[in-house]
């Protein structure tokens, strides 16, 4: 007997733990979705349960790798195996003899506060009989007698001995009373081709969380799968196999991970884009006005160039991303240059009958330079390192909202 290679049992594997995340990305879906009273279970009354109203819906996850020749999912057939064994599944939890339902009107009952669904990445089929029947059922366009018919029709072998397990399925679910099929199917619905669970996920978060930015739902997408991944490792390692979470409980996960997002994510670039002529720029020029740069100082003129256009990409990737509200950002500047206001005084404030002389004067500009540099910023509770925040004072003096020499505005053209 050959043994499977490698490469094949590796495949095996990929099918299953696709199998296994594709699962966990609907759980996170309904979480998403979840509403207060709402109680959302995790592999525990099945692979995904929702708890409302006296109503628990059962819900089943079932997931292909394969393809076919377009690319897309191959169709869920009527006979097809994850379609049955679902449904076998349903028919077992329903008459349990262990939570005491071997009655038609206790396991009736116990339809009656539940739903069914079958969540797949498989293709609807215009041919597949099962969903059609259980549709026009449900629309009063087909009796229980015209269900039975049609899927008793399903059982083509003629010999018992050589039914298939399918075949099984369906002589199991057929064997119920009509008041328990047509209950049950009632109760019974299925979701379809949801092939891009992802991208499902995401839009979820960015329709009910209002959020714009892709990167941030990402942020939010990843934050949540890891932190609801690890808590439920730890709760099934504890010995705990009962893993279900309330609406405070993803309340609490979802806020975690939205706080993040509501902060500006400081950025490194690779690359950036500095003016062509750079002692043209208006902080260049009042830097060597006040002798803390020369002209020619080409490494340190390009060292605070790179300050500034760092911070300005910063803040136009946070406005264009999101991270930062108009409201902060102004609240940020005026801050900016309420510091350096009092900065600006607190040095060309002269001694009590003392005159400020052009010497005294450029000192006090530096001293103001000086005393600035030293100022480490923060916006929207996220701290800024000192190029950035040296940078956001060049962009203010570039952009002649602030300045070093006492006569700056007058200096520069700026009216009041």
């Amino acid at each position: 007997m050959s043994k499977s290679s490698p490469y094949i049992d590796n495949l095996s594997a990929a099918d299953k733990q696709a199998g296994f995340d594709y699962q966990f990305y609907v759980f996170l879906l309904k979480c998403l979705e979840i509403k207060t009273g709402q109680i959302i279970g995790y592999e525990e009354k099945d692979d995904v349960h929702i708890e409302y109203n006296n109503v628990t819906t059962y819900i089943q996850v079932k997931h292909t790798i394969a393809s076919v020749k377009n690319g897309s999912r191959p169709n869920l057939t009527q006979k097809d195996t994850d379609l049955w064994k679902t449904i076998s599944n349903w028919v077992n939890i329903i008459n349990d003899p262990n939570s005491k339902r071997n009655s038609g009107t206790d396991q009736i009952k116990f339809i009656d506060g539940s739903e069914f669904i079958l969540i797949s990445n498989k293709s609807f089929s215009d041919t597949n009989t099962v969903i059609d029947i259980v549709d026009k059922f449900n629309s009063a366009k087909k009796t229980i007698r015209d269900v039975r018919t049609i899927l008793n029709m399903l059982i083509t072998e003629i010999d018992p001995g050589k039914y298939s397990e399918v075949d099984k399925y369906i002589l199991s679910f057929t064997g119920q009373n009509d008041a328990w099929l047509s209950k049950f199917l009632s109760k019974l619905s299925f979701t379809l081709e949801e092939n891009n669970i992802i991208k499902t996920v995401k839009n979820q978060i960015k329709e009910r969380y209002m959020i714009q930015s892709d990167a941030q739902a990402d942020d939010v997408f990843n934050c949540l799968f890891s932190n609801l991944k690890t808590d439920i490792y730890n709760h099934v390692s504890s010995g705990n196999r009962s893993i279900n979470f309330t609406y405070d409980d993803v309340k609490g996960f979802t806020a975690a991970c939205l706080y993040r997002i509501n902060k500006p994510m400081v950025r490194t670039y690779q690359t950036l884009d500095l003016p062509e002529n750079l002692e043209d720029q208006n902080f260049i020029k009042q830097l060597i006005d006040m002798g803390d740069i020369h002209t020619g100082d080409t490494e340190t003129i390009v060292q605070y160039t790179r300050f500034k256009v760092l911070m300005a990409q910063n803040m136009k990737d946070w406005e264009q991303n999101h991270e930062l509200l108009p409201t902060s950002k102004n609240a940020f500047i005026d801050n900016c240059i309420l510091k350096w206001k009092n900065i600006h005084t607190k040095h060309h404030r002269p001694p009590f009958g003392d005159a400020l002389t052009e010497d005294k004067l450029r000192k006090a500009g530096l001293d103001c330079i000086d005393e600035i540099r030293l100022i480490e910023l923060s916006v929207s509770e996220v701290s800024l390192d000192s190029m950035l925040s040296n940078g956001q004072f060049y962009s203010l003096s570039d952009e002649l909202k602030i300045g070093w020499a006492h006569d700056w505005k007058t200096r520069y053209f700026i009216d009041e």
